[in-house]
């Protein structure tokens, strides 16, 4: 009779096994070599599918961890399972369970690497690789996409996500150019995941998304960039045939709403979109613009209230209410918490909120939104705040809810007294909720590691149960219930609700399994338990309190941030050899790049501001002097006047024609006059400093220049030219020896440009020769 596992399929196998050894850890031999083939090959599938590697050259070595250890030594055998290849630095994979561990006599400075070389070695070796992650701080060799398309031509998944740094170490992290990038487009990609890539590398990103075209096979996209800007959602939505998953992320204030509506306009595929920290600017008016969305399933927008956010960030939630709700199952608009600091061993929150994203009431026309969500399964408002009447009003309006979370402006007991509004939600198995700091004196209990042993004693240890004082012996039963709660936590905690008040509000619930009190002032969550066959009104529900404990990804933050901030982090300068990208496809792309930034003009910074390329020396402008004070006691600098005694400067012919052309062209330029601006970038900015403006810049004959003109302060293109009355601009021409600026007025009019030069600062003749001219012309 054979063993009951050979008649079991492949597929219920792998679901199996996986259940066992991760119960078993200790029966991964036995199940590679003692139960047979089946079982060995079942084994092999599920142990080798996932492989991670430290980005260390000693990871090739035999010693190093079980898994990898069996693939190096036997890579005929086990190679092939390989499915999901993950290459983390080597200062992380060192704390590890599954990783190699350096010599105890051996330094940090022996820890070299992965070259180019050892790195292809190895991917050669997974022939069926899908995935690749790399999450390493130290950035991937240049060639990294040369190597995947010639080894891995079943490749899936590609991923670079560093993980985040401390705020004051992220500034000596290097970006990654990723020049070879654009090569993936040979592969059958349908997941993405970017983030820490220079300029350089958006735009050969942005090459890449052009290359995919509407031939695109992507389906899961997520992007977390400093220089996310329009042209690159544009090219992602040219490229979003087939998106279905898409994640935007970023801290620079490139994206504006024509970004956007590109994506919820033309991917129409598009079923989850994830907003995560936007600091683009992005108008009031941004979800009533579009003509048309997706019909999304899933809308996630989060906010981080550590900051720095810029006073605009929110802006566009105003129009939030006009984003369409059939369809939509899933809805968040949450706020993310800095996670705790360790002070002697001992997390604490810092209460501080960034005041652009500071709590605010519930708008009227989000509540309107969220009552006629009749599909809303899933429902996560914590950015603002919710009243009690807000609460009855969506709760009412939602009736197939099953995960509710959102912050009460009201003491937690009131939310209690809500069971008749709770009861008609009959599928509700998750409800979290977080208290305003008004509504929640006392001192909240201090948060777990999310793995360490509870800090509350168990009942039958506690010296507070056995005290007559607390818990004496002849009290009732409802007088056990007030006091059970209280026991498990800080007696003198007001805001901690009775296990009596929560078991009288979890038996209206019949499906209620996790009640949460959570955020920085949580006092831990309720787990209900109920009979096999219990009715609606059963009494014979169980309600068991757990303290409040910090997320397994929160506490991994925490760990990898200490460690970082402790250490001098040698590793940031490390080299890599073979980090440069060689050869024909190198060379071919690196000239289609230089051709295509030719007139890029801005610089790689790290808040995503526009400004001149730091390769360049800058140009001394010189000092220039407001005139527009009728009443200033100071006189401006003005040349010598010319022989007819007029101030104007006589320009040459042919510089006349070529101011025409790029005043002509800035008019063109395409703005949007709804865009909120901070009041200073309305402004000419003083000589000498970074400008955000508008420019055009071209050269002609023997004349070159460049325009600036404010934003804000040009037309928009959907408007006939006789509707603009008038446009400030900076002029900077440039001669061969010398600078000259002005400030000039355009006033457009049918096909005529006028032209007029109000004051002469500083004026040069490119050549000798001098002659009045018409300042207007055709």
């Amino acid at each position: 009779m054979p063993p009951s596992f050979d008649i079991l399929s492949e597929d219920c196998l792998d679901t199996i096994i996986p259940r066992i050894l991760e119960l078993v850890p200790s029966a991964r031999i036995a199940f590679l070599s003692s139960l047979g083939k089946r079982i060995h090959e079942s084994a092999a599938r599920v142990l080798f599918h996932t492989l991670i590697v430290r980005d260390d050259e000693l990871a090739l070595l035999p010693s190093a961890g079980i898994n990898f250890a069996a693939v190096v030594a036997n890579p005929g055998r086990y190679a092939m399972h390989v499915k999901k290849l993950i290459v983390r630095d080597s200062d992380i994979l060192m704390r590890a369970t599954d990783t190699i561990t350096l010599p105890e006599d051996e330094s940090f400075k022996t820890c070299t690497p992965l070259s180019s070389t050892c790195l292809e070695t190895l991917l050669k070796s997974y022939s069926n690789l899908e995935a690749l992650c790399w999450e390493g701080y130290l950035r991937p060799p240049d060639g990294l996409c040369e190597i995947l398309v010639a080894c891995n031509p079943r490749l899936r998944s590609f991923s670079y996500d560093p993980p985040t740094l401390p705020m004051s170490q992220r500034k000596n992290l290097l970006k990654w150019d990723a020049p070879s990038l654009p090569l993936l487009a040979d592969l059958p990609i349908t997941t993405l995941r970017l983030s820490w890539l220079s300029q350089t590398g958006t735009r050969t990103f942005t090459s890449l998304l052009q290359d995919l075209g509407e031939h695109s096979t992507l389906e899961d996209l997520s992007v977390e960039l400093v220089w996310l800007d329009d042209p690159l959602c544009e090219a992602i939505a040219a490229s979003g045939r087939k998106l279905r998953r898409l994640r935007l992320s970023t801290s620079g204030t490139k994206l504006t709403d024509k970004g956007l509506i590109a994506i919820m306009e033309g991917c129409d595929a598009l079923e989850d979109l994830w907003l995560d920290q936007i600091q683009g600017r992005l108008s009031r008016a941004l979800w009533s613009k579009p003509s048309g969305f997706p019909m999304l399933h899933r809308l996630r927008i989060t906010i981080s209230e550590t900051g720095p956010s810029h006073s605009w960030a929110t802006d566009h939630l105003t129009s939030l209410d006009c984003l369409p709700t059939a369809g939509l199952s899933e809805m968040s608009v949450t706020r993310t918490e800095a996670p705790p600091r360790m002070y002697n061993d001992v997390p604490m929150y810092d209460l501080t909120v960034d005041e652009a994203v500071s709590l605010q009431p519930l708008p009227a026309a989000m509540q309107r939104m969220l009552r006629e969500a009749k599909s809303f399964t899933v429902l996560r408002c914590d950015f603002w705040m919710c009243s009690i009447t807000d609460i009855k009003t969506i709760l009412d309006g939602c009736p197939k809810l099953e995960s509710v979370q959102f912050c009460l402006d009201a003491p937690f007991s009131k939310l209690l007294a809500l069971t008749s509004t709770f009861a008609n939600l009959s599928n509700l198995n998750q409800l979290r909720v977080s208290v305003n700091h008004v509504h929640a004196p006392g001192k909240p209990p201090v948060p777990l590691p999310p793995h360490g042993p509870p800090s509350l004693p168990v009942p039958t240890d506690s010296p507070v149960l056995k005290s007559k004082v607390v818990l004496p012996q002849l009290l009732d039963f409802d007088q056990m219930q007030n006091q059970t709660c209280l026991a498990k936590a800080d007696l003198s905690d007001p805001s901690m609700p009775l296990l009596r008040d929560i078991k009288r509000f979890v038996r209206k619930c019949p499906k209620l399994e996790t009640l949460e009190w959570y955020g920085k002032l949580g006092r831990g969550s309720w787990v209900v338990k109920r009979a096999a066959k219990c009715s609606k009104i059963s009494m014979n529900v169980s309600v068991e309190y757990q303290p409040p404990r910090i997320p397994d990804s929160v506490w991994a933050m925490m760990t990898r941030e200490q460690e970082l901030e402790t250490s001098d982090m040698r590793w940031i300068g490390t080299v890599r050899s073979g980090q440069e990208w060689t050869g024909e496809k190198a060379e071919l792309l690196a000239s289609e790049r230089q051709v295509n930034n030719t007139d890029a003009g801005i610089c790689d910074g790290a808040d995503g501001r526009s400004g001149r390329n730091r390769g360049t020396p800058k140009k001394i402008r010189a000092s220039s002097i407001s005139t527009s004070s009728s009443n200033s006691d100071v006189t401006p600098l003005t040349p010598k006047l010319s022989s007819d005694g007029s101030p104007i400067k006589a320009f040459r012919k042919d510089s006349l024609w070529f101011l025409k052309r790029l005043l002509w062209d800035l008019l063109h330029r395409e703005k949007d006059d709804t865009e909120v601006r901070p009041p200073h970038q309305a402004k000419i900015p003083a000589s000498g400093k970074e400008s955000p403006p508008t420019r055009v810049a071209g050269e002609e004959d023997e004349v070159a220049g460049e325009m600036r003109a404010p934003q804000g302060c040009l037309p928009r293109k959907d408007k006939d030219v006789e509707e603009v009355k008038g446009v400030q601009g900076h002029l900077v021409m440039e001669g061969k020896e010398r600078h000259f600026e002005c400030q000039v007025s355009v006033v457009p009019y049918c096909k005529w440009i006028a032209v007029t030069v109000r004051e002469v600062y500083i004026i040069m003749e490119r050549e000798a020769r001098k002659r009045n001219s018409d300042t207007a012309f055709k």
